[in-house]
């Protein structure tokens, strides 16, 4: 019978390919933007050329060939990090990569979420080795400039871009503090012993030490 079966193609409609086309040239609303945001962790700094001083002072322009100078975070995590003779000012980046990969045998890894504090704190670190002296939150995700506000509080660095509320300056900075001093060790670097007897949080600017969020 199967001879004599009436065979049906399969019709397969473009919808889905139209409708991307027709959008693409859109410009995102902001509830698209935000929601971008949320999934893909970012932050972007800044400090004026005069505000970087690193202690080779070889460091503080790079040549064309590396420029941006490209590397990739503990989490892989895309860095990038400008600085030569006409950026100022001085400009680094973060962003969560495309594909995080996981592998089943090996040990649990943060979730993203988590990822987003720690590499904050991880680009933070980069900046300091190459001597800013001040840190600008150009953008980024909520999580990501919280966590880089409350790391400049904790190592005593002007911080400007961030607004905190009440809440960010008592006890979500309280309860990130440890979290961050133990990555901060982790990259030689200590707080500062004003910063650790008197946590003193105000405005945007963090000419005071603290510490940063867990969540």
């Amino acid at each position: 019978m199967a001879e004599n079966s009436i065979q049906i193609p399969s019709v397969k409609t473009q919808f889905d390919e139209i409708i991307r086309n027709a959008d693409q040239f859109r410009a995102p609303n902001p509830e698209e933007l935000e929601a971008h945001k949320k999934s893909r962790p970012f932050i972007i700094l800044t400090c004026p050329a005069e505000k970087v001083n690193p202690q080779n002072r070889e460091e503080k322009i790079l040549d064309e060939d590396t420029n941006p100078l490209i590397l990739k975070s503990e989490y892989n995590w895309a860095f990038r990090y400008f600085s030569g003779k006409n950026d100022d000012p001085v400009r680094a980046e973060a962003t969560m990569s495309n594909l995080l990969q996981y592998d089943e045998n090996a040990e649990p890894s943060p979730t993203p979420e988590s990822q987003s504090s720690l590499t904050a704190i991880e680009i933070l670190c980069l900046c300091t080795n190459f001597g800013w002296e001040e840190v600008h939150i150009e953008d980024g995700s909520e999580r990501c400039k919280f966590t880089i506000w409350a790391t400049c509080k904790l190592l005593n660095i002007p911080c400007f871009g961030f607004e905190p509320t009440d809440y960010d300056q008592t006890t979500r900075i309280k309860n990130a503090s440890d979290h961050i001093e133990s990555v901060l060790i982790v990259y030689g670097l200590s707080p500062t012993a004003e910063a650790t007897a008197t946590p003193t949080l105000s405005g945007s600017r963090s000419d005071t030490p603290s510490e940063d969020n867990e969540g």
